[in-house]
């Protein structure tokens, strides 16, 4: 999902196109405990929580090693759902846009 962006020029007007902005995970693993011990006394795998959440399971296994550590807000708010936590709990909040890949 893109966000357009107006901005005034003194010539002219411009739209431009600004990702949204991404969710940093901030702790690998605490989200790693928070998948042993996810509610309903249930253990989730990353097979497991992929599936849930919409996710391939690379991307689940590189958030985990901190390989790809940015998320859209969508999606990490459907982890820590998944996981019975706030979001805040292992994500930091928005980076500012920027001209990374989006998941």
């Amino acid at each position: 999902m893109l966000y357009l962006s107006l901005s005034t020029d003194a010539d002219k007007d411009s739209e431009t196109l600004v990702p949204p902005p991404r969710w940093r995970i901030a702790d690998c693993e605490l989200m790693r405990r928070l998948m042993a011990r996810a509610p309903g006394g249930r253990s989730l795998h990353v097979r497991d929580l992929a599936r849930e959440v919409g996710l391939s399971r690379s991307k689940v296994s590189a958030l985990l090693t901190g390989e790809r550590p940015l998320l859209d807000e969508t999606k990490a708010h459907l982890i820590s759902e998944a996981l019975g936590v706030h979001a805040g709990a292992i994500f930091d909040q928005p980076q500012s846009p920027s001209t990374d890949e989006d998941f």
